[in-house]
């Protein structure tokens, strides 16, 4: 729905003509899906090895092809525009740079779905690691803003050269076979744009959120002793003697914590924010 040239809702008063203008703005015909693209900033490299080699190897790339470029350039010389039989052409050929190959590819596409707890359950379905909760608004008969779902990189076979090839050229590199997970996506259920009286809903949220967690200990102590996060112990120095259990309330543990000889440090959380919902709600 355009925004800038919205109806007011005050003024429809027939609720069934309300309904039926409200389905139809909920369609597809407006942001089907967004890309984020990453920006190559040589300049930015502090190694003048690395440097030199992504210089190199994007000199030896092409992604765009020839009628793709052709038609590039014709359209900005009409201020973006193209006729419709150029954009027969521009279309297919524009689809080649997106296709699965060894050059370029999506790194990180969200398409935009009318029903997100369906394409969740296909996902699943297909054996896609998606996340268990969705990032939003709860479901609403009537939805606002945005509810998105990601799933998990998926592995990509690809070749690492050795380095040891002559100039430094791939083509004479012995190659490695290996992978690595880059592309992943999210999936998006957009809804209304909220007006500026609700924009303070986000901020009402976090502090229903930061209400809640008062319940979730904030001392390292308590949070290993309650057994509320996952840990590891690490030797820190060599006890003077063998250690023995003494009398008292402490575990054996606790008391190799108390006189140095263990050192306790949580471990690091590596999956998926568990809510973004503020985020979120910033996309309105």
């Amino acid at each position: 729905m355009d925004t800038t040239t919205a109806t007011d809702p005050s003024t429809l008063v027939d609720p069934g003509t309300l309904r039926t203008k409200f389905a139809l703005a909920m369609r597809l015909d407006r942001n089907l899906f967004c890309v984020s693209t990453t920006l190559l900033r040589p300049e930015k490299l502090d190694s003048n090895e690395a440097r030199e080699l992504s210089l190199n190897l994007l000199a030896k790339r092409k992604i765009f092809t020839d009628k793709l470029l052709e038609m590039l350039k014709i359209a900005e010389a009409q201020e973006g525009r193209l006729s419709e039989e150029k954009a027969e052409v521009f279309v297919p050929e524009a689809l080649k740079t997106f296709s699965w190959q060894q050059s370029a590819h999506f790194n990180h596409l969200t398409p935009r779905t009318l029903d997100i707890t369906a394409a969740q359950t296909r996902m699943q379905g297909a054996g896609m690691a998606v996340k268990s909760r969705f990032e939003g608004p709860p479901l609403r008969k009537c939805p606002i803003t945005m509810r998105q779902a990601s799933f998990l990189a998926l592995e990509e076979p690809v070749s690492f050269p050795t380095g040891q090839a002559e100039k430094d050229t791939i083509e004479c590199s012995t190659l490695v076979e290996g992978s690595h997970k880059a592309p992943f996506g999210e999936i998006e259920e957009r809804g209304a744009a909220v007006t500026a009286k609700e924009r303070g809903l986000p901020e009402t949220v976090d502090a229903l959120m930061t209400d809640g967690f008062q319940k979730f200990p904030d001392d390292w102590d308590d949070l290993m002793n309650q057994g509320s996060i996952y840990f590891q112990f690490q030797i820190a120095k060599e006890p003077k003697e063998r250690p023995i259990l003494r009398k008292g309330n402490q575990t054996l543990p606790e008391q190799l914590i108390t006189e140095g000889v263990v050192e306790v440090f949580p471990i690091t959380y590596e999956d998926f924010c568990p809510s973004r919902l503020p985020a979120s709600f910033n996309q309105i």
